[in-house]
């Protein structure tokens, strides 16, 4: 018998969230301004869901993606500070090899609670100074620790 808590799962969580990074990909491959250009690109420490580069009336964005599915509510939120943070650091070694048109950095969370999905465009501000055009790219042996080293270049396999 099955205490309050516990609920019987038909997928893994890790099916479970490949399935909703798929459909994710879905919502974004049918807007005419989105070019996903990475997926899955995982670091020592972090892993970014999405990458894709956004065209708008003002530019180009690189918008780094995190997808988050929650049975019932809090999807959005559940995408706390450490988590924040890795990512910001996995964008800024992804972006010691981006060579793209983007001129802005942008980090949105597609949320989905159950089967909804919210899309939270720019939802925080990066700790970083975010416009791309004028950073200075150092290689990534330069780097500084945890984030050393591309674990996996093969990003849209």
């Amino acid at each position: 018998m099955l205490s309050s808590t516990m609920r019987p799962t038909s997928e893994s969580t890790s099916h479970k969230g490949k399935r909703y990074e798929e459909l994710s990909l879905s919502h974004l491959i049918r807007q005419p301004t989105v070019q996903v250009i990475a997926r899955n690109v995982r670091f020592k420490r972090a892993e970014i869901d999405l990458i894709w580069e956004e065209t708008l009336p003002e530019g180009i964005d690189l918008v780094f993606g995190e997808v988050r599915y929650r049975h019932q509510r809090g999807a959005a939120e559940s995408v706390l500070q450490a988590k924040r943070t890795r990512l910001e650091n996995g964008a800024r070694i992804f972006l010691l090899e981006y060579s793209g048109p983007a001129t802005r950095v942008r980090f949105d969370v597609l949320a989905w609670d159950a089967d909804q999905l919210q899309h939270l465009k720019d939802a925080w501000k990066p700790r970083f100074d975010a416009p791309i055009a004028h950073q200075h790219r150092r290689s990534p042996r330069s780097c500084d620790p945890p984030f050393l080293f591309f674990a996996e270049k093969n990003w849209l396999q």
